[in-house]
């Protein structure tokens, strides 16, 4: 009886798995494979587009950051900029240069011309992806926040610094609300837009980029309070 057993056993063992068990099972093992492979592939395009994302919002943040110190920083703001075509304030090889924001800055600063924030499509062959981009018009400043004056020591220097890329070209969504009285521009932006409160005490600034990973543009905003600087705005309706 165990020899019967063990001759049986030992039949089997050495007939194996038969072919077609063995291509049902590769089958199976290669369509696990398969969809393992895709869901890795699906959470690496989401972790990197995340990633994209979370850059992007923190290079606003910087951005938004630095303008809004500016303008609260400024004795005016005036939300009609003037037409600069023609004044060396368009960085070289950049197009359709549009003024957001001309900040004039306190007699204490030393500073006689206005800063300029202005929106343009930047140069053909240029490390700025665009659409867009802002530009800041205006004297660079030392690690301390004081502007300066560079290797001139009787006047301060301005030049174009790009502020942040990817500004998105679509008309922004939003518009000022009621409390605001004035709209920078006077129509719906470019991606970047502010709204100035009555009397000048708050200044809300908004900046959209465009995304790389999502049909929708990452818009950030924020209002930058100037309540108590005994300083003004002008804010004009804009024609």
């Amino acid at each position: 009886m165990y020899q019967s057993l063990v001759k049986s056993f030992g039949k089997r063992s050495v007939s194996g798995f038969t072919l077609i068990e063995l291509v049902l099972a590769l089958a199976m093992a290669t369509m696990f494979l398969g969809l393992v492979g895709s869901g890795l592939v699906i959470v690496t395009k989401q972790d990197r587009a995340a990633a994209a994302d979370r850059s992007s919002r923190y290079e606003l943040q910087r951005a938004l950051g630095f303008i809004g110190n500016e303008v609260q920083m400024a004795q005016s703001v005036n939300p009609c900029p003037p037409d600069f075509s023609g004044v060396s304030t368009t960085a070289s090889g950049s197009t359709n240069p549009y003024p957001v924001l001309s900040l004039t800055m306190p007699v204490s600063s030393g500073l006689t011309e206005p800063i300029i924030y202005y929106v343009a499509a930047p140069p053909a062959k240029s490390p700025w992806s665009g659409p867009l981009v802002i530009y800041r018009w205006g004297p660079t400043l030392n690690l301390n926040g004081s502007y300066s004056k560079g290797s001139s020591v009787t006047s301060y220097s301005y030049y174009n610094e790009v502020v942040v890329d990817k500004i998105t070209a679509n008309q922004l969504a939003d518009s000022c609300d009621a409390v605001f009285t004035a709209a920078i521009p006077p129509t719906n932006g470019q991606g970047f837009a502010a709204c100035v409160e009555p009397g000048g005490t708050a200044v809300k600034l908004t900046l959209v980029r465009s995304s790389d990973h999502h049909k929708r543009d990452i818009s950030l905003n924020s209002i930058f309070s100037r309540r108590g600087r005994g300083v003004s705005i002008s804010a004009p309706i804009c024609p």
